[in-house]
């Protein structure tokens, strides 16, 4: 062979495969699946945010944009991704893009997944949102407790029956559902008196970033507002602290405004407060 044969040769051989427009239309549709699938979080990150900023009712944010538009948007994204990567193996040059799909499929699978993961767990808890440490005398909010919450908050009625939709627990009072599915949380009962057990029990409900409507050591009752992360719900908490024997006994009331069931909000938040008072007394 000369040598202009093998500078041809070389030449061609070195020339890159040419882009049809497949190949075109592959790299668009990789790219819109890792569009649409960043879209999906996005879309439950701005329901909270917006919520808590008070761009809209919660009722938007949480019905609406979190439990109905987000999983749509996940769902499509998750197809777009297959798609998107079936076309990597299908149009040449083989395997382009094939990273960006993988990323855009694992995006909506796992925020689906989580949200599977949330939807069992809310199931197998009571659909409830006051919960208290002692449910035959539970601590007793001030009368402007009802100023703080609205006209649209949930009613503080512990004898509230559970309905139909609220399966296994239905028929039965949100005072017996939380005494028994929550028979981990009691009162608490410490050696110190009730002056120096109301200091601790404030400087505790403080340290969980509580914020304080009212604190009177005559009565023994101490009123929070406890503000959650994502959507700024508020939920209101009483402590009571009475004397017994020679100490004292502490109780908890966490009470939700807003939507029917707290998911295990208000029980978790008496657990860490029990143990942040153990803490403050201990001290």
């Amino acid at each position: 062979m000369s040598e202009t044969g093998e500078t041809r040769l070389r030449v061609e051989s070195a020339a890159p495969v040419s882009r049809g427009p497949m190949s075109g239309a592959r790299d668009a549709l990789v790219w819109l699946a890792l569009i649409v699938a960043l879209a999906g979080p996005l879309t439950f990150a701005l329901a909270g945010l917006g919520t808590r900023a008070g761009l809209w009712d919660f009722r938007f944010g949480l019905g609406v944009m979190a439990r109905q538009v987000a999983p749509v948007v996940l769902f499509a994204g998750l197809g777009l991704a297959i798609l998107a990567l079936i076309a990597t193996f299908l149009v040449r040059p083989r395997g382009r893009g094939i990273v960006i799909a993988l990323v855009a499929l694992v995006i909506p699978a796992a925020a689906l997944y989580q949200a599977g993961a949330t939807q069992a767990a809310a199931r197998a808890i009571p659909p409830i949102h006051d919960v208290t440490t002692d449910p035959d005398d539970p601590p007793e909010f001030s009368e402007g407790i009802a100023e703080r919450r609205g006209p649209d908050a949930n009613p503080l009625d512990l004898d509230f029956v559970l309905p139909e939709f609220a399966g296994e627990f239905a028929g039965r009072s949100v005072r017996v559902v939380g005494g028994e599915f929550y028979d981990n949380l009691a009162t608490m009962r410490v050696v110190s008196g009730t002056g120096e057990t109301f200091d601790a029990a404030l400087d505790a409900a403080e340290d969980m970033g509580w914020e304080i409507a009212l604190a009177d050591p005559e009565e023994g009752r101490i009123e929070a507002v406890a503000t959650t992360f994502w959507f700024g719900f508020k939920d209101d908490i009483v402590v009571r602290i009475r004397p017994a024997g020679m100490g004292s006994e502490v109780d908890v009331r966490s009470v939700s405004r807003v939507g029917f069931s707290d998911l295990g909000t208000n029980a978790a938040r008496i657990a860490d407060y029990s143990e942040e008072l153990a803490d403050e007394l201990a001290d």
